[in-house]
């Protein structure tokens, strides 16, 4: 099931069946990272690039990194940090104005939101964390490689939490058919944290939508 937790604490439940509908569709090849498992597809119509927004969705991640190590950024600080993050992630390249206007919107709505206040509350055991994992099924030459974007502890339950942050432009689309897209990908992370921690239940994975505050919970056992 996913829960939606939205900026003002509004929660909805979405039935456990609906995702496994979505994961009886799905066919993941072990030659490709979590994140290209393949999904069903889902368009919103953007002002930039794909290529550009590549390039916004690796500065807002540079961002959020650095925003929680430093527990919170100043308002005046908040464009500075995030033009590193671009020159970073432009790696010399010209950035576009409206890739820059892009990555000012998310940043500015993760800063003054819910989900920055949440990073900050919460106990944080690691941010873009390396994660391997063995095929299981697919043999012993195969694997999983991929990057967790943020592992915590919930200050509600206590337990841990496997977030993954999105720049997906979400537009007037569902957030969890969004988060749902990422199921599969979010599967492995928890089954490798789940693993490598060696805890007695499932971490819960969530899905940070970065445009719209959202926080949405895909429970993945």
């Amino acid at each position: 099931a996913a829960t939606k937790v939205s900026g003002t604490g509004k929660v909805i439940e979405v039935p456990a069946a609906r995702l496994l509908a979505f994961d009886q569709a799905q066919e993941r090849e072990w030659t490709k990272g979590p994140s290209a498992a393949k999904t069903s597809e889902h368009h919103v119509s953007s002002s930039i690039s794909r290529s550009d927004a590549l390039l916004v969705g690796v500065a807002v991640h540079w961002f959020i990194e650095r925003y929680a190590q430093c527990g919170g950024l100043a308002d005046e600080k908040i464009l500075a940090a995030l033009d590193r993050g671009l020159e970073v992630a432009a790696d010399g390249k010209p950035i576009d104005l409206a890739a820059r206007e892009r990555a000012v919107q998310l940043t500015q709505t993760f800063a003054h939101g819910a989900l920055a206040a949440r990073l900050l509350e919460s106990e944080v055991l690691g941010i873009e964390l390396p994660m391997l994992l063995d095929g299981g099924a697919y043999g012993p030459i195969a694997g999983w490689v991929g990057s967790i974007d943020l592992l915590y502890v919930n200050p509600e339950t206590g337990k841990v939490v496997v977030a993954d942050h999105k720049t997906d432009r979400v537009g007037g689309g569902d957030p969890h058919e969004i988060a749902l897209r990422h199921a599969p990908q979010g599967r492995l992370y928890v089954e490798a944290v789940q693993r490598a921690l060696q805890l007695d239940y499932r971490p819960d994975f969530e899905v940070w939508l970065i445009e719209t505050d959202d926080r949405v919970v895909v429970h993945t056992n």
